[in-house]
């Protein structure tokens, strides 16, 4: 029993550490692409309500690095609250990316400002979208007992009366598939 407890908290940490991969890997190509707008001579100044403010590359990793952990907080939500977990996450992200990318064709800056922070935004929105969904295999149990090391593996069998037989058989000789073990 522990096994199975150890098995299901090392998918968890496998799955949590693939998401914090993606989140890191989404900044880090913002800040390469942040990088290659520097070097083509775009100046990340932007006219806002409140002044004119500059959009620096501690900025960059920041606002990418929330985003994702807000993504990744969304999309736990989605996958205990909804059936259809990824089309509801690619709909919502879609939508946030849209939204996130109005404001910087409302504000005034110069073209290649914009053009460069709507890759940005899109570089990042891509990445996230793709990398923090992940597939939760229906686990039978019929794979637990595979993966339980030196157990004996439970038998159901129907006799020929409709009675249940349960038996105990070696770890080698596999589970047998009844119609509902899917």
């Amino acid at each position: 029993m522990s096994h199975n407890v150890v098995n299901g908290s090392v998918i968890r940490a496998g799955r949590t550490a693939r998401r914090v991969i993606v989140i890191a890997g989404a900044a880090a190509a913002n800040v390469l692409a942040w990088l290659a707008g520097r070097h083509a001579h775009v100046d990340y100044i932007v006219q806002t309500p409140l002044g004119v403010r500059e959009i620096t590359l501690s900025l960059v990793i920041a606002a990418t690095l929330v985003s994702g952990l807000a993504g990744w907080a969304v999309f736990s939500l989605l996958e205990r609250r909804t059936r259809s977990t990824g089309r509801a996450w690619i709909a919502l992200a879609a939508l946030v990316l849209a939204l996130s990318i109005l404001p910087i064709f409302v504000l005034r800056a110069h073209i290649d400002t914009k053009l460069a922070l709507t890759a940005l935004h899109c570089i990042a929105a891509a990445i996230l979208i793709a990398g923090l969904p992940q597939t939760r295999r229906r686990t039978t149990a019929c794979q637990i007992v595979r993966s339980t090391p030196n157990a004996l593996q439970p038998k159901i069998q129907l006799t020929h009366k409709g009675a249940v037989q349960a038996t105990a058989s070696s770890a080698n000789s596999g589970c047998t598939r009844f119609p509902d073990d899917r």
